[in-house]
């Protein structure tokens, strides 16, 4: 589906200061086409493949997330993702929300993270918890960087599952303050 293109070329012109530009709008408006073209065939093969790990997964208790990725050209899309769980209809599968990727494709213009949780957001079994800075600092704790927790978890049901998902820091106890914070910040919503 075109590799990384179209999130590498986007990714550049953002961090030129284009954002906002006719030459980005082009650009993003282009990767869009390109990015709906593939084939079908191939989708089938991953909805069939699904099935099947749906199948074994249900028979074992297990629940399977399908998770939004960080670069555009990834599959599902944000655009294919509800239509992909209404195809499996299988309640093993539910939607695990990346929210730093969901973060970077909103610094991209390519989705609003709180809209996209909103249509979203009953269908989230899990998620991982990150933070971001921009486009390139990914993994960071929460509360570190430009995600709106306040605004979004509110979006998921309680029985969403939260997930650290965290690369290494410079400054001791980082960690450790981003989960007290979150603790204190949501402690309501495991007392409901």
């Amino acid at each position: 589906m075109g590799g990384l293109h179209s999130y590498r070329r986007l990714r550049q012109l953002a961090l030129q200061g284009k954002l906002y530009t006719k030459e980005f709008a082009r650009v993003k408006i282009r990767e869009v086409f390109r990015r709906e073209r593939p084939s079908s065939l191939l989708k089938e093969r991953a909805v069939d493949c699904l099935l099947q790990l749906g199948d074994y997964a249900s028979a074992r208790g297990i629940r399977l997330g399908i998770e939004n990725r960080k670069t555009y050209e990834a599959f599902p899309s944000e655009r294919e993702i509800l239509a992909l769980l209404e195809r499996l209809s299988h309640p093993t599968f539910g939607y695990w929300h990346n929210f730093g990727h969901s973060q970077i494709k909103e610094h991209l213009t390519l989705i609003n993270h709180k809209q996209w949780l909103g249509c979203v957001g009953s269908r989230v079994i899990g998620s991982h918890v990150h933070d971001v800075q921009g486009l390139d600092d990914d993994n960071l704790p929460p509360f570190s960087g430009t995600v709106d927790y306040q605004n979004l978890v509110p979006l998921l049901p309680k029985s969403c599952i939260f997930v650290l998902d965290l690369k290494g820091f410079g400054r001791s106890g980082t960690i450790l303050e981003s989960v007290e914070r979150w603790k204190r910040t949501f402690s309501s919503r495991r007392e409901s």
